[in-house]
C-alpha cells in the first residue's frame, strides 16, 4: 500500500547513531515509507564465504507493518521478470509486530512448487524472546558459503536454517548464485502476507538500523551482542 519517497520524513538519521525507516499515514489514509538499496552487488569468490549482517530494531507499528532486510540477485535490476530464478535471500522479515522473524530463499520457477516451493520459498521462523511492545536490537545474518555450497541464517549468532546446493539441485543453485546480490532495507505496509492496516495501526513507527556489514570469511561471531 505504501509509496516509497525520498523524503527525510521517511528516511533519516535519528541523532543516536541509527538510520530510521519510517512509514507515515497522511490525513487521507495514504501511506509513504522508505526503501534503500545498495548500488553494488556482492558475491563471494570461489572457496570463500560472505556474511550479510544488519543490526536492527523492529518497528512497533502493529497490523500491516512489514519491515525487511533482504537481498536480490543482480540480474533482477535489468529484468524484473527474472524473479525468482535470479534469487532472493530474505535475511529478516517481520509482519504485524509479531515476536518472530522469517528467513527465506526464493529460487527456481514461479510456478507452484519447484525446487524452492514457490511462492512461499524455503523458509524458517525464529522466535524472538521479548514482548512485541518492547523490541530491542537484534543482529540478523545470512552467510553465503561456496565450499561447501550452502546458505545459513542466524539471529544474534544463533543458527536456525541451512540450505545446501543438494537441496535444490546444482542447476538451480547455479542460476541462483552465479552472480552478485544487492542489499535492500525497507518497511512495507499491507500486502497479501501481513494484510491491510487497521484502526489500531500506528503511523510513524520507525525501523532502526544500527549497522549493515558485508564481511568475507566471517569468524564465529556474526556481530555484536543485542541491546
Amino acid at each position: 500500500m505504501e509509496t516509497y519517497t525520498t523524503s527525510t520524513s521517511n528516511v533519516y538519521l535519528d541523532g543516536r547513531g541509527d538510520l530510521a525507516i519510517r512509514p507515515i499515514r497522511d490525513s487521507r489514509g495514504k501511506w509513504t515509507s522508505g526503501r534503500l538499496e545498495t548500488r553494488a552487488g556482492f558475491q563471494p569468490p570461489a572457496g570463500t564465504s560472505l556474511a550479510f549482517t544488519a543490526r536492527i530494531k523492529l518497528p512497533v507499528g502493529g497490523q500491516g507493518y512489514w519491515p525487511a532486510f533482504w537481498m536480490l540477485g543482480s540480474p533482477f535490476r535489468f529484468d524484473i521478470t527474472d524473479w525468482p530464478r535470479a534469487g532472493e535471500l530474505d535475511a529478516m522479515e517481520n509482519i504485524n509486530n509479531q515476536p518472530a522473524v522469517y528467513g527465506t530463499l526464493h529460487c527456481g520457477t514461479v510456478q507452484l512448487g519447484g525446487p524452492c516451493h514457490e511462492p512461499t520459498g524455503l523458509t524458517a521462523t525464529y522466535h524472538l524472546e521479548q514482548p512485541t511492545a518492547a523490541p530491542r536490537f537484534h543482529t540478523y545474518t545470512v552467510i553465503w558459503n561456496t565450499n561447501p555450497e550452502q546458505i545459513r541464517w542466524y539471529v544474534d549468532d544463533k543458527p536456525y536454517m541451512t540450505i545446501t546446493a543438494g537441496m535444490i539441485g546444482s542447476s538451480t543453485w547455479r542460476s541462483t548464485f552465479d552472480h552478485g546480490f544487492f542489499i535492500l532495507l525497507n518497511v512495507a505496509i499491507g500486502g497479501s502476507w501481513p494484510g491491510n492496516p487497521n484502526a489500531a495501526t500506528v503511523s510513524g513507527a520507525p525501523m532502526l538500523v544500527n549497522n549493515v556489514i558485508v564481511a568475507r570469511n566471517p569468524g564465529a561471531s556474526a556481530g555484536p551482542p543485542p541491546r
